[in-house]
C-alpha cells in the first residue's frame, strides 16, 4: 500500500498496468500474466486494496499537482517515512508514506523555497489530507512552517496545501464481474478492445449482449486468414469475456504481428485490432 501511494503520486504517465503498477497479484506466478494481466482483487486484502487504489486514482485525477513533473524530497524526521512535495502554484501536493509496521509521528519542515505557492507570512493555510479527509492549519513565519501528524502502520498521507480546505470526491465503488457483466445495464451490442493490448502470452476480449444471440468471435491475420474461433454458440444477455492465448486452432503459437478479432452477434458486426508481441 505505501509503495502504491508513492507510485500514484510521483511524476510519470498516469497509466496503470495490472491494476497497480507494482505488477503482481496474489497467486500470480507467470511473468507475463503478472506484468500485463488483470489483477484479481477477490482476495483477503480486497477490503483494503479496492478503496486504497480508488482514492489514489481520484486524488491524482482531481488535483493537478500530482500530475506535474515537479518533485522535491523533504525530510520527515523518521527513517521509515518517505516524503516529498509536488509543487504547483497555489495548490502544492505533499505526500508522506510510512514503510514501517509501527505507527510514526511525523513533522515535515515546509519552506517557501520548496513550494510552488507564494506563501504569505502570518496567513492561515490549510493542509488537507485527501487520504483521510482531515485538515491541518499551517501558518508560515519567515517563509517556514511545520506540519505534524501521525501515520498508522504502512499508512499514507496525501495533502494539498492551499488557502482553503479541500476534499477528494469519490464515486460509489462498484465491483464489476468481468466474466458475466452487469446484465441489467446492458442496452446494446458492444465489442470492447482487448486487454492487455499489445499482449504476449494471452489477452482478454469482452463483449456485451442486450439480448440472447448467436455469437461468433474469431481471430484473423492480416491476410484475412482465419486463425481460430474463440466463440461459436448461442449466449445469454449480459457481459461476456473470452481469452485468446495467441495460438491457432491447431494449438500452435502464432507469430508476432497484428491480428483482428471479428465479432458477430445476430445482425451486429464489429472488429478490433490486436497486437501480439513475442
Amino acid at each position: 500500500m505505501p509503495v502504491a501511494t508513492a507510485l500514484f503520486t510521483t511524476p510519470g504517465i498516469p497509466m496503470v498496468y495490472s491494476g497497480q503498477e507494482v505488477g503482481t497479484g496474489p497467486g500470480i506466478q507467470d511473468f507475463y500474466q503478472r506484468t500485463r494481466g488483470v489483477i484479481d482483487f477477490n482476495t483477503n486484502a480486497k477490503e483494503l486494496l479496492l478503496p486504497h487504489y480508488q482514492r489514489l486514482a481520484h486524488i491524482r485525477a482531481q488535483f493537478p499537482a500530482f500530475s506535474t513533473q515537479q518533485f522535491v524530497r523533504i525530510p520527515s524526521g523518521s527513517g521509515s517515512v518517505y516524503s516529498f512535495v509536488r509543487t504547483r502554484v497555489d495548490a502544492d501536493g505533499i505526500v508522506a508514506v510510512n514503510f514501517d509496521a509501527t505507527a510514526q509521528n511525523v513533522t515535515l519542515a515546509l519552506n517557501s523555497s520548496l513550494l510552488g505557492t507564494t506563501v504569505q507570512n502570518g496567513k492561515l493555510y490549510q493542509a488537507s489530507d485527501l487520504y483521510s479527509d482531515t485538515s491541518y492549519a499551517v501558518v508560515f513565519s519567515n517563509g517556514a512552517a511545520s506540519l505534524s501528524f501521525r501515520l498508522r502502520p504502512y499508512g499514507s498521507a496525501v495533502f494539498v496545501l492551499s488557502d482553503s480546505a479541500k476534499r477528494v470526491l469519490l464515486p460509489t465503488l462498484v465491483n464489476v464481474d468481468r466474466t458475466e457483466g452487469n446484465r441489467a445495464g446492458v442496452t446494446e451490442f458492444r465489442l470492447h478492445q482487448n486487454y492487455p493490448n499489445p499482449f504476449n502470452a494471452s489477452t482478454r476480449i469482452s463483449y456485451e449482449l442486450p439480448v440472447a444471440a448467436h455469437v461468433t468471435l474469431a481471430i484473423y491475420n492480416m491476410l484475412g486468414e482465419k486463425i481460430t474461433i474463440l466463440v461459436e454458440a448461442i449466449q445469454p444477455t449480459g457481459g461476456h469475456t473470452v481469452e485468446w492465448n495467441g495460438r491457432s486452432s491447431e494449438g500452435h503459437p502464432v507469430a508476432s504481428g497484428i491480428y483482428f478479432a471479428r465479432f458477430q452477434a445476430g445482425g451486429f458486426r464489429d472488429s478490433k485490432k490486436l497486437i501480439l508481441i513475442r
